[in-house]
This record gives C-alpha cells, structure tokens and sequence, in this order.
C-alpha cells in the first residue's frame, strides 16, 4: 500500500518532498509523468494523491478527473497556478484541497494530516450516498428509492453517483462527458441528454417536473435533492 503518492515534474521539490514524507513515517512513492501516477493508482492502493497541475505529459486535472471515477482517496492539488478559476475548476474536478506554491513543508504536513483523517472517518459515510428516499449504495452498486430497487444502467448509476456526490453544484457537461465516457464519438449531448431523462424517468414523482436533477441551461446539470 502507498500512503501518499506524489505526482511532481519539478525534480528538486519532488525529491524534498520524498524525503519529508518519509521521514514523517509515510510510505511515498513519487513519480513525474502523469501516466506512471494513473498506472499506479489503478495496480496499488493508495490513501492520498498529491498532485501537481503543471507536468510533462498531461495536466493535473485530468488525473483528478481519473482518480475521482473510480476512489475517493483524498487529493491535493498543488500548484503555482494561483487564479481563482484554476481552483475552483480543481475542487470540482474532485479535489479536496488547493495548496499553492511556494508552500510551507509544514502546513503541507499538517493539511495531509487533516485530509487522511477525514478519509479515515468518512470511508464507510462515502460508500452510501442518501438523499431523502433515495439510497445510493456505491460498493453494492444498488439504488433503492422509497425501499423498492431501482434498475439502473452502468451509465445511468454512474452518472447519478457523479451528480449525489457534488450535490447542490453545477457541473458542466463537458466535465460529465469525460468523467463519465472515455470514447469520444459516444460523448455527445444527445448521449448525456437521453441518460439524464431516462434516470429522471426512474427517480423523479414527475420527470417533466424534475425536483432532484436539475437543468441549468447552457451549462449543465444539477443534483438539488430532496433534503
């Protein structure tokens, strides 16, 4: 198991940053190119993902965007990148945390920390999502609503989990296309469009009335809820 994996180009910080960690008693692995991190993080277990934005073969949000479809390891972004549009586009890819650089070993210390610990005591909590009647049981891929099972599509649960998980956000529908369809010729609007109604068909009282899935029109869809 890797405690924390580090995906850093700049050779000097990611030498200090391995030295830190592991002095600090976290088993490390770090790495520079943003594949070997997408390779690792799919044959290893791993606990937290430190990430830069800026690498050699592919930026650090699209490896927030990988990592987000499949764990829900902690993940922090850093980053010399400081405009507010690049953060917030990183928490809603799935970050946890935005730390930029120069930053302080310490306060980096302390925000790993604090993001373990709350993956430590919300693993079991993000397993099963619940809004209102409806329950998402994620390890099981089950949906029930008002206790009767749903019968959900691969595309449809994925998408539903996508949408519970970011609950009250709007999410664009290109970042719904590639968090949800890696083949390009199948992600078009008319795709995302057909699954949208076809969940609403199976989770709203009223589909042409949506309470939970919401449009906002020219930019996306989102979960409102019930709660």
């Amino acid at each position: 198991m890797i405690d924390i994996l580090v995906v850093e180009d700049n050779d000097e910080l990611r030498d200090v940053l391995e030295r830190f960690l592991l002095h600090e008693g976290y088993q490390t692995c770090c790495v520079q190119r943003g594949n070997d991190a997408l390779t690792l993080l799919q044959q290893e277990k791993v606990r937290l993902l430190l990430v830069d934005i800026m690498l050699l073969d592919m930026d650090g949000f699209r490896i927030c965007t990988e990592a987000r479809q499949s764990s829900n390891l902690p993940i922090i972004i850093m980053s010399a990148r400081t405009q507010t549009s690049d953060q917030l586009l990183g928490y809603e890819l799935g970050a946890d945390d935005y730390v930029e650089k120069p930053f302080a070993m310490a306060v980096m210390l302390a925000k790993i920390k604090a993001q373990l610990r709350r993956g430590y005591e919300m693993q079991e909590e993000r397993n099963v999502l619940k809004d209102d009647d409806l329950l998402v049981d994620i390890e099981r891929r089950s949906v029930t609503l008002k206790g009767k099972q749903l019968a959900l599509s691969v595309k449809e649960f994925e998408l539903l989990v996508l949408l519970l998980r970011k609950k009250h956000t709007t999410l664009r529908k290109d970042y719904i296309f590639s968090a949800i369809w890696t083949d390009a010729s199948e992600s078009e609007l008319s795709t995302l469009t057909t699954h949208v109604n076809t969940l609403r068909e199976k989770i709203e009282t009223d589909p042409r009335h949506p309470k939970r899935l919401i449009t906002v029109w020219g930019v996306g869809y989102r979960y409102e809820g019930m709660e």
